[in-house]
């Protein structure tokens, strides 16, 4: 194998490590957002979310906090009650994975025959 060639591997692979993953939203069950208990059990500080209100208004945020009462994140604020919808960003690894070895695979056979 050619320098070239392997210098179009390693080049590859770099440039495949800065790859999002493959992500999905998933929707809360409604009936599961109308306590803190319950919101607690699905939601954690970190999680990138999309909040519709009952007065149709959408908030989308990464959560900072969470208390009894209020889901906050950068500068929004949601009251629990107030809450009609949640739904959620999620990695999904085996997307991810799959989609990573398959590029992979791809941009080999792509470097070893060009």
């Amino acid at each position: 194998m050619s320098f070239n060639a392997l210098f179009k591997i390693l080049l590859t692979c770099i440039l495949l490590s800065f790859i999002g993953g493959c992500t999905s939203t998933k929707a809360i069950d409604s009936v599961n957002v109308n306590s803190y208990d319950e919101i607690t059990k699905y939601l954690r500080v970190g999680d990138h979310v999309s909040i519709v209100t009952i007065d149709d208004h959408t908030h989308e945020f990464i959560i900072r906090d969470i208390d009894s009462s209020t889901i906050s994140g950068n500068s929004n604020e949601v009251e629990i009650v107030n809450i009609k919808k949640i739904d959620k960003e999620e990695v999904e690894v085996m997307k991810t994975i799959g989609l990573t070895i398959v590029t992979a695979i791809g941009a080999l056979a792509f470097a070893l025959f060009i």
